[in-house]
This record gives C-alpha cells, sequence and structure tokens, in this order.
C-alpha cells in the first residue's frame, strides 16, 4: 500500500457543494451573520436535513425535537454548524467503511461529535475566542481516516491492522507502518483540497510536524491532542482514557482539574442515557 493512491483519490474528489463554499466564505472574517447562515443553509434542502438529522441525534439529548436550522445555531452555536455543514458535504463523496479501525459507522460519527463536544464545554472556559477554530477543526480531525481504511480495505492487512491499532497508544505510528502516511497527513491534503480555512491545514500540518516557526499553533495543537487522548478509535471517555487525558492537559500547563471535571461529567450525562 502507498501513499500515492491516497493522493490520486484526493485529487479526483469534486469541489464542495455551492452552497457550504458560501457558508464558508461568511466565516472568513469572523463571526457570520447568522440571518445569512440560516438562509444559504436552508436553500439547500439535502444539507439542511443532514443538520437536522445531527442535532436531533441521541447524542446531544435535547429535550424537545429540533425543526429548524437556527434552533440548532441557538443550541449549538455557529461552530457546531459549520463542522455539520462541512462534515455533511465532505463524507458524501467517500464509501465510508471503519472496519480496520474496529468502527462502525455510527461509531465513527459518535466519535467525532463526542471529541467536538468535550473541546467546546471544556474550551468555552479556556479560551472562548478559540473555539472558533478548535470546535470544527476537531469535528474534522479524523477525516483523514475516512481515505485510509478505504485504502486498507482494498488490501489484505485489515485484520492485522485492526489488531495493531487496538493494542497501541500511537494509533499514527500504526497508519504510517502500513499506508505510509498518517491521519494528519491526508487531513492537510483533503483541506487544501477542498480550500478550508488556511488556520485548519497550519494545525494539521503542525500536529504532524511541530516547528518553532509556527510555535503560535501549539495552543490549538495541545488542545487536540488532550481531546484525541479522552476520545479516539480506542477509548470513548473511558476512565484510562479520561485519566491520561487529564495527565496530558497537566504536562501542557492547563488547569487538569478543569479539564477532568468536564469530561466526568459529560461521560456520566452520556452513562445515564444509556449512551456510553
Amino acid at each position: 500500500m502507498n501513499f500515492e493512491s491516497i493522493i490520486s483519490t484526493i485529487k479526483s474528489l469534486p469541489p464542495l457543494p455551492k452552497s457550504v463554499v458560501e457558508i464558508q466564505k461568511l466565516y472568513v472574517s469572523g463571526d457570520p451573520d447568522i440571518h445569512l447562515l440560516v438562509k444559504i443553509i436552508e436553500a439547500d434542502p439535502i444539507l439542511t436535513s443532514d443538520i437536522l438529522a445531527e442535532a436531533n441525534s441521541p447524542l446531544h439529548s435535547f429535550s424537545k425535537k429540533i425543526i429548524a436550522v437556527q434552533q440548532v445555531i441557538t443550541l449549538l452555536g455557529t461552530s457546531a454548524i459549520r463542522s455539520l455543514a462541512l462534515a455533511s458535504s465532505t463524507q458524501k463523496n467517500f464509501k465510508l467503511n471503519f472496519q480496520p479501525y474496529g468502527l462502525s459507522n455510527a461509531d465513527y460519527s459518535n466519535m467525532c461529535n463526542l471529541q467536538s463536544m468535550l473541546m467546546f464545554q471544556w474550551y468555552m472556559s479556556v479560551d472562548i475566542s478559540k473555539t472558533k477554530i478548535l470546535i470544527p477543526l476537531v469535528f474534522l480531525s479524523e477525516m483523514g481516516k475516512i481515505l485510509i481504511a478505504n485504502e486498507l480495505n482494498d488490501g489484505e492487512y485489515t485484520t492485522i491492522f485492526q489488531k495493531e491499532i487496538k493494542e497501541s497508544d500511537n494509533i499514527s505510528e500504526v497508519e504510517k507502518m502500513y499506508t505510509g502516511t498518517t491521519t494528519e497527513a491526508v487531513n492537510v491534503l483533503l483541506y487544501k483540497h477542498w480550500n478550508f480555512d488556511e488556520m485548519f491545514v497550519d494545525i494539521m500540518e503542525y500536529l504532524e510536524n511541530p516547528n518553532e516557526e509556527k510555535r503560535y499553533l501549539q495552543e490549538y495543537a495541545n488542545a487536540i491532542q488532550v481531546v484525541h487522548a479522552a476520545v479516539n478509535v480506542n477509548s470513548f471517555l473511558t476512565e484510562e482514557s479520561i485519566q491520561k487525558a487529564t495527565l496530558l492537559a497537566e504536562s501542557f500547563g492547563y488547569d487538569s482539574a478543569r479539564f477532568e471535571k468536564t469530561a466526568k461529567r459529560i461521560k456520566q450525562k452520556l452513562e445515564e442515557a444509556n449512551l456510553l
């Protein structure tokens, strides 16, 4: 298996729908015009349906059914809407099969949602200004696994890859061993292909190859690594993964007690609803 076939797949991907391109433009200068955001989404029936379906998923467990895009924005915020719009349009370009990672498609969706939920509830009390980048980015941060899984599904190494993923503390290392690349590196190519926010690209590149010239990206990279330690293909907010993430947060200089309290609160709420 080699990285070249993944690059070829990315180059053949169609551009994003007009509605999603328009949504992206709204975020270029900061906070989007909410009325215009709603108008663009509601003009695209498929996108509207996808966003409402995601908002009504059991993981969010809202007390009443969400029936309008405006409600989703009010409850989840504009950063989450951006995440859902991008995920809805990009994932339609792929055949989703996460068997190499030992996940169902629903597991993958829940993992991305849970990472986003944890980042939102944690970082709103750390630095709210950075959530505009961190929430959509962490939601999309596992996208590269779609192409890596598809590459492995076409080969003979699916079973052994799955075994090594489950036994490894370094998922990127296993990915690189079998495909010559990592989720982060594939993300960079995907983000560039679809003209995602330049900060999304820069942060993913920094996660793959940290360097002093872009030290200003370190906080973003640190936050994503902490969330990934708590929620990943092997662990969805287990006691062990929360402890590991808490220690990592402490090593990065965060208030570890604040992170641990947030993670355990989410875990308890989801367990009470039989969603974890």
